[in-house]
């Protein structure tokens, strides 16, 4: 939460870099060249923040601290994850005042601090060429689609083992002129190492939430799983599985008592 509240610091004065990646205002700070790596980050230690304490000062200063800067962004995928915990929030406090101030708190801080603005300059840029599937999307349709092209394409053989590393992004360059990866881990998984790697990929997601991993944490990294990619964000993937597992609220079990 320091780190956060440096970063914060950096972005709102306006030091390092600034609406350069989408053009709405957004401010990066010093993060100019991993804008969605920084957003993951932050909105895993926001969510952190809303698991660690039932004080609604406590949750509210510290989730804004975390979730600013991912909000300035201008990253979709961090305001939908934000929307997602939020909401998850509210419906394991079934909801109560506490919970619910904590929301309203955030909100409030998030507005004055510059989020809102770069968040809704966003999603105005985004559907204003029409509200289609392409423009919501920001083009992710347009490139799963060609990687499932690809995919169909390659062939039994394909199918179960993939049709190679780096397949997806030379497909993406010769059919749109530019290397993009597959923007979702479903997609670089199937695509590239076939069925039975998403097969094996899927059976660890599983696994994740059988643990008794606080799930709470592992909300943003589902969210960019699917929408944009976490596998290649070692260091957010990372400290959410460790923050998941240290939130958890399945302790040890107890030791039964042996009678003499």
């Amino acid at each position: 939460f320091a780190a956060m509240a440096i970063h914060l610091v950096v972005a709102v004065a306006g030091l390092g870099a600034g609406d350069t990646k989408y053009g709405v205002g957004e401010k990066l700070g010093y993060a100019a060249q991993a804008p969605h790596e920084m957003a993951m980050l932050s909105v895993v230690i926001a969510a952190a923040a809303v698991a660690m304490s039932q004080r609604v000062s406590v949750r509210a200063g510290l989730f804004t601290i975390a979730v600013l800067p991912a909000l300035l962004t201008g990253v979709l995928s961090a305001l939908l994850s934000v929307q997602l915990i939020l909401l998850l929030m509210v419906i394991e406090s079934r909801p109560d005042r506490r919970s619910l101030a904590v929301v309203g708190i955030a909100l409030v801080l998030a507005l004055a601090g510059g989020a809102g603005a770069v968040s809704t300059e966003r999603l105005s840029e985004t559907f204003r060429s029409g509200a289609t599937a392409e423009t919501a999307s920001s083009s992710r349709t347009m490139i799963w689609g060609v990687a499932l092209d690809l995919w169909s394409d390659s062939g039994l053989p394909g199918w179960f083992f993939g049709a190679g590393l780096r397949s997806v992004p030379e497909a993406e360059l010769f059919e749109l002129g530019v290397p993009y990866i597959g923007h979702s881990d479903v997609i670089e998984v199937g695509v590239q190492i076939g069925g039975i790697a998403l097969l094996a990929w899927l059976l660890l997601w599983i696994a994740l939430f059988r643990a008794g991993l606080r799930a709470m944490l592992l909300v943003p990294v589902v969210v960019y799983a699917v929408v944009n990619g976490a596998i290649g964000y070692v260091a957010p993937l990372t400290l959410a599985l460790v923050f998941a597992a240290a939130c958890s609220r399945d302790g040890p079990a107890p030791r039964e008592s042996q009678s003499a």
